[in-house]
Order: structure tokens, then sequence, then C-alpha cells
């Protein structure tokens, strides 16, 4: 048997404009001495659901209903930074959404 694959359904962020902002983000952040791995670009995205650890068997199915999904593109825009599982024990940088949540609430 596989192992599982810790796996969730995303966005991905392409914006320069976004990423950019991300980016000042992560080197504030980097200033202030947290001890972080700075993620790249093309690991930036927006979580729309944590699935957990999933059974590579299962992939397959969850990206046939991913595929079939269909919706129209929409404006996005990011507010607020927080952090998992605190400020002061950063594993994760997180930006909450402001304008669009609606349109991803509903994929």
């Amino acid at each position: 048997m596989q192992e599982e694959i810790r796996s969730f359904i995303s966005i991905d962020v392409e914006d320069p404009k976004i990423l950019s902002g991300v980016r000042a983000v992560q080197s504030s952040l980097k200033n202030v001495g947290a001890d972080l791995k700075i993620v790249g670009g093309e690991n930036v995205h927006v979580t729309l659901k944590f699935l957990g650890n999933v059974p590579p068997e299962m992939l397959s199915k969850v990206r046939e209903v991913l595929n079939g999904l269909k919706f129209s593109p929409f404006t996005l825009e990011l507010s607020g930074v927080g952090a998992f599982p605190s400020m002061s024990r950063i594993t994760i940088i997180w930006v909450g959404i402001g304008t669009g949540v609606v349109e991803v609430e509903n994929i």
C-alpha cells in the first residue's frame, strides 16, 4: 500500500503585484528575525480546502472533479496577515482575502 499524500485544493497566485506584496511581507518578517524558510513565487497559493492525508488512488478522482469545475474569472484582493500556529512560532504565513471572498467560497 502506498503512503498517503498530504493534499489540499488551491488556486495558484500568479499576479505580479500580489507576488510582490507577498515577497514584501516575507522580507519584513525575515528582517525582524523570524526563522523562516521563504518559498518561491511558484508555491504561493490560496488554499480553498485542506484535504489532509489522501490515499494516492483517490487523487485521480479528486482531479477529475476539480477539472470539471467551471467558474468565471474574478478579482481577488488580499487583506491581513497572520501565521500558523502563532506569530511567536511561525511555520506558515497566511494572507486573508478581502475582495473576492464570496467568489472563492462559491468555487
